[in-house]
């Protein structure tokens, strides 16, 4: 198998889901897989919801990065409204799937919000 994006710095995974995420109208959030080299191996649709929210499930997201083998996850989601600021509900999210995950040795690598052509990231604020 051959890998061709690296996921490696802060900036390149906020374009990369700016790409993916910003023309979306409805919350949409992604699922990205990267290998201990930060490599992208795997990534799908998480969730699709409504204008303000989505489901995301994190048994689903363990067992995807189970089936894929991954080393780390990269969460990603939209916001339709254009704030990128994080609710209380990403934040709890981010910590749980963080926690649970650990116990799978695999890591949470981000949660990235994307606001039409903005993106935060929740690692770079210390909220993982």
């Amino acid at each position: 198998m051959q890998f061709h994006t690296e996921l490696n710095r802060p900036a390149v995974v906020r374009d990369f889901c700016i790409s993916l995420l910003s023309h979306e109208v409805v919350e949409k959030c992604l699922l990205l897989l990267v290998n201990t080299r930060h490599q992208l191996i795997h990534h799908e649709e998480a969730s699709r919801g409504t204008l303000n929210q989505t489901a995301v499930y994190p048994r689903e997201i363990a067992a995807t990065a189970l089936r894929h083998n991954a080393w780390g996850v990269i969460l990603a989601h939209n916001h339709p409204s254009g704030l990128a600021q994080p609710s209380l509900a990403d934040i709890q999210l981010t910590q749980q799937l963080r926690r649970g995950l650990a116990l799978l040795d695999i890591r949470l690598v981000d949660h990235i919000i994307v606001a039409g052509a903005t993106a935060i990231s929740l690692a770079e604020l210390g909220k993982l």
